[in-house]
């Protein structure tokens, strides 16, 4: 078995990725010391502050490039919200909902949350299901608005009935917040799986893994979790890999279990040591 796990190539690729994120901190941690910034007339120049061989002279690495780059894309963002301002005067509903999002995001335009809002508000009064989302997502986060779960249902609702796989993820999980129908929850959740929302898969896989309203099949929440893992869900990943070594929904497949246990460590190395920890017990 361990053979094996030294042969998989998401084994090598964890390997090769940690080699290199150690190499790339040692260098970090002998050369940040030693670089000088400085402020000159055309812009900023990070100067290494160490000596070559000679001891003499210093290694100087000019910016110039990566901060006409930045000028570049920094202009352009203010010229895509100068256009979604001017087609929003104009009613678009979309433009609004994209001008909303630069004062979110603090691209194109100073960050404010509620101009943002505003905005928000204005596209949702025209029926935009991504600005009701957004602004179930402010009053469910309390962000220049009082937290209200209410408020938060009413929005999320309205955009997962308009069809937002993430907004059905995200009204199935208030519900689930105000110990509200389960089932209706899990049914939602459902909806956003067949349109090809990871979250969706994961949490209708907990429902069927926990007996969450109505819904009770360890084979189905096992294959659930194997459809989000294969989308890039990492808390997918790692149920997928409790579920595989302990035998739940199907039987126990070792080899396998050790497959998708290098994935998850090489995917996020806090998981690594759950991940390891199944592999090392399986080994034994």
């Amino acid at each position: 078995m361990f053979e094996r796990m030294i042969a998989n190539h998401s084994w090598r690729h964890l390997v090769d990725s940690l080699a290199r994120t150690a190499a790339a901190t040692m260098i970090a941690v002998l050369l940040i010391p030693l670089l000088v910034i400085e402020v000159g007339a055309t812009g900023y120049q990070i100067r290494y502050a160490g000596k070559d061989g000679d001891g003499d002279q210093d290694v100087t690495m000019v910016l110039q490039l990566a901060l006409q780059s930045t000028r570049h894309q920094l202009r352009a963002a203010r010229q895509k919200c100068d256009a979604y301002a001017t087609e929003a005067k104009h009613d678009d509903v979309a433009s609004v909902v994209a001008l909303a999002n630069c004062f979110k995001n603090g691209v194109g335009r100073p960050k404010s949350l509620l101009r943002a809002k505003r905005h928000f508000e204005t596209a949702a009064a025209h029926g935009s299901a991504a600005a009701h989302l957004a602004l179930g997502q402010f009053y469910r986060d309390g962000r220049v608005v009082s937290r209200d779960l209410r408020q938060t249902a009413d929005h999320l609702r309205k955009a997962a009935d308009a069809g937002l796989p993430a907004a059905m993820v995200e009204y199935g999980l208030v519900l689930l917040r105000m110990k509200q129908n389960r089932r209706i929850a899990c049914n939602w959740f459902e909806r956003a799986a067949e349109a090809g929302e990871r979250n969706g898969m994961r949490l209708l896989g907990d429902c069927h893994a926990r007996a969450i309203g109505g819904r009770s099949d360890r084979s189905l929440a096992r294959k659930l979790y194997r459809q989000a893992a294969l989308l890039g869900d990492r808390t997918a990943l790692l149920k997928l890999t409790g579920h595989v070594f302990k035998g739940i929904g199907a039987d126990i497949a070792a080899a396998e279990g050790c497959d998708w246990a290098t994935e998850a460590a090489a995917r996020d190395n806090q998981a690594a040591s759950v991940a390891f920890a199944y592999c090392l017990s399986v080994i034994r």
